[in-house]
């Protein structure tokens, strides 16, 4: 496969896109980003889990677009092996949801109070 495989616009691809939570925020750009490329690709499997996603690939049953943190280890022994887009700038803020009338561990209080402190000095 090619690095600039996802770079050429109006392409069909015939790969499978192997993908877990389809409403997840990196996937919903991926998407975008396909569709402003004009690029098709012919299959998509849902797979709910970030190691069977990286095994499946590993195993070539088709491609995945994961956060970095999740594959940083098999990029570094060479299991898997990253193909360029147009979205290698793009960055994700970081979200956190809760709920507020559900009871809260100490530490989980913690988070919610410190939180507000490190978003000012970052």
């Amino acid at each position: 496969m090619r690095r600039s495989w996802f770079i050429t616009p109006n392409q069909k691809k015939r790969i499978c896109h192997i993908q877990n939570d389809p409403n997840a925020l990196y996937l919903k750009l991926f998407h975008q980003y396909l569709r402003k490329k004009n690029i098709v690709l012919e299959a998509e499997l849902e797979v709910w889990s970030i190691e069977a996603i990286k095994r499946s690939v590993m195993s070539n049953l088709g491609v995945a677009i994961l956060p970095r943190f999740t594959v940083e280890n098999e990029l570094s022994l060479g299991l898997l092996r990253e193909v360029s887009t147009g979205m290698a700038e793009s960055r994700i803020t970081a979200l956190f949801a809760y709920s507020r009338g559900k009871w809260r561990s100490s530490a989980m209080e913690l988070f919610l109070r410190l939180l507000p402190e490190f978003y000012e000095k970052w």
